[in-house]
């Protein structure tokens, strides 16, 4: 498996039902503080996100609050009415340093 080196992109178009055709676009910046800024911009207009931690990495675990602080802080919905997802993401039990508990 590659490792995320700078920010892949990339973006769907997905009708989830007839009259429904949503636009889908994955950041991957492997929560790289460098490419903050630039994802700040992106937050505008979104209906939901997914924030994706290392279970593996406590210090991943540990910067998901900033990422959701970006995001309400940096879209347009005053009322940041964001449906917001979490997923524990590289789950070997034998490495696991985030409980799944303590992302609840």
């Amino acid at each position: 498996m590659n490792s995320t080196v700078g920010v892949d992109f990339c973006n769907f178009f997905v009708r989830l039902e007839e009259q429904a055709l949503i636009k889908l676009m994955i950041w991957d910046t492997a929560g790289q503080e460098r490419f903050r800024a630039i994802t700040k911009a992106y937050y505008r207009n979104v209906n939901a996100v997914f924030v994706v931690y290392n279970v593996n990495n406590k210090d991943s675990f540990d910067n998901v609050k900033g990422w959701l602080k970006d995001i309400e802080e940096n879209s347009n919905f005053e009322d940041t009415n964001i449906q917001k997802y979490l997923v524990g993401n590289r789950a070997d039990e034998d490495k696991r340093m985030v409980s799944y508990e303590e992302a609840e």
